[in-house]
């Protein structure tokens, strides 16, 4: 993806490069620009600018990147984030490259932050995480992991996750989606953990009473969850009477998924459950408004 970022840089200059700086300025003009923020927010992205600057535009263009903030501190209206010194093509050239990698990492970072805040008061806590939902791939993982959410899986090779994807074609079938993977396929190596996905109680009880039997016979090498997809508040608190009275939580962690935002992850919060994944950290995050002035 940083490379992607240099790549942007070099499509952004097009066939004849900046027309319009150089028209106006010589290149052995030399100049300082500053990244200013022009809104309140969270640090992210500074590793990542640091990174393409020493590895992509110092032995390509006369720019060399200064930074003033570390990923994780709290910025206001006036703060500067960086400075950019060197030739002003230079400068010009990655502009907007710099102000779009650091404006969309704030900005994830930013509503992550705010969303986790949300919790503040509650006694037990689930662990809020990003899902694959994203834009900008690994970099609005990371984004999101410094505003203090977990990260999920970052490839489809780190856990298991059947999905309706995988139960539609087999008929929705859960307990032999999930014996067949524990019974009858050796399991790979790197897999962390092992997850279905359940639409209903109905459903929810079945995976459990599969991972029960499972359990019973020591054929689980695998934390093991359950996540309830587009569930309401309701349906979920009802489904944890449900397992208590037959004893089916024993060994199982318990994901809320699907709709959850800003609004309502209190709600979800309060049913007990141990991870709360949101789409919307990074599919829904507006950028942070950032600008670059020349000085």
């Amino acid at each position: 993806m940083l490379q992607y970022t240099w790549k942007e840089v070099q499509r952004d200059m097009g066939a004849d490069g900046d027309r319009t700086t150089r028209t106006l300025f010589t290149n052995a003009r030399r100049a300082t620009a500053r990244i200013l923020v022009k809104e309140d927010g969270l640090v992210a992205g500074t590793q990542e600018l640091a990174f393409i600057g020493k590895n992509y535009f110092k032995p390509n263009i006369d720019v060399e990147i200064e930074l003033m903030k570390c990923d994780g501190e709290r910025i206001k209206r006036g703060d500067v984030i960086c400075e950019l010194k060197g030739s002003l093509h230079g400068i010009l050239h990655v502009e907007r490259a710099v102000v779009n990698l650091l404006a969309r990492m704030c900005g994830v970072a930013t509503k992550t932050a705010r969303t986790i805040a949300k919790l503040d008061d509650l006694k037990r806590k689930p662990l809020v995480t990003a899902t694959r939902k994203t834009l900008w791939g690994l970099l609005d993982k990371r984004a999101a992991g410094v505003g203090g959410a977990a990260t999920h899986r970052l490839t489809l090779a780190d856990g298991v996750l059947i999905k309706d994807t995988h139960l539609d074609p087999l008929g929705r079938d859960i307990a032999k989606a999930i014996r067949d993977f524990f019974m009858t396929r050796r399991i790979p190596r790197g897999i962390y953990f092992f997850e279905i996905e359940v639409h209903s109680l109905h459903e929810a009880l079945i995976a459990a009473e599969t991972f029960s039997s499972l359990y019973e016979k020591r054929l689980i090498t695998l934390p093991c969850y359950i996540m309830f997809d587009n569930m309401s508040v309701s349906q979920i608190e009802e489904t944890f009477i449900q397992l208590r009275k037959r004893n089916l939580m024993g060994g199982i962690g318990f994901e809320a998924s699907g709709g959850i935002t800003e609004d309502n992850i209190v709600s979800y919060a309060k049913t007990g459950v141990d991870i709360i994944s949101m789409g919307s950290l990074t599919h829904s995050a507006r950028s942070l408004d950032l600008s670059l002035k020349v000085l």
